[in-house]
């Protein structure tokens, strides 16, 4: 097997604490970097996953979820609409970048939108995200679902989706069962 040649970077102390996906990490740019596979360290010694290009910068997530919000307002249904990349963002990441739909589903539920932009963020990209990785994340939907009444509602919005197990611990989550 080939040794990799991208390089890592201990993160500085200065950095600004940032939350992505289940870590917190401190991020600190480098024009430099490569875009590797996964690897971190976590603890006190943890490496950037915005170096590793695994993690988009906060201005980037509220950019994200601002253009998402103003698109499903506006119904969601032109595709030639300015800020429609926001939707199409969801399809794109979701197969291998769960971790940055779920920080943006979080974060357009924390802007308190309207009713039908959380209809269809519930129906769309959290059903999506369990549907394609609810093993994964099933215990941090549980969770959340337990800390944050806003996200326990967002889930009646679901769909069944997932396998059995996954989306009876949705409907136990839900309150249902």
């Amino acid at each position: 097997m080939a040794r990799s040649n991208v390089r890592f970077w201990p993160i500085a102390d200065d950095g600004p604490d940032v939350r992505c996906g289940s870590a917190n990490v401190r991020l600190r740019p480098r024009a430099d970097t490569a875009f590797p596979e996964r690897r971190w360290k976590s603890g006190r010694n943890q490496y950037s996953l915005y170096d590793a290009g695994l993690c988009m910068k906060p201005s980037e997530l509220s950019n994200w979820v601002d253009a998402y919000i103003t698109v499903q307002g506006d119904d969601g249904l032109d595709a030639h609409h300015p800020h429609w990349w926001a939707i199409e963002r969801f399809f794109e990441l979701m197969p291998e970048h769960p971790d940055e739909c779920w920080q943006a589903i979080l974060a357009i539920l924390d802007r308190e939108p309207s009713e039908a932009v959380l209809d269809i963020l519930g129906a769309g990209p959290l059903e999506d995200l369990i549907h394609q990785h609810g093993a994964a994340f099933i215990e941090k939907i549980e969770f959340e679902a337990r800390e944050n009444p806003p996200f326990k509602a967002l889930l009646d919005r679901v769909w069944e989706s997932s396998t059995p197990e996954i989306w009876m611990r949705v409907q136990r989550a839900r309150g249902e069962i």
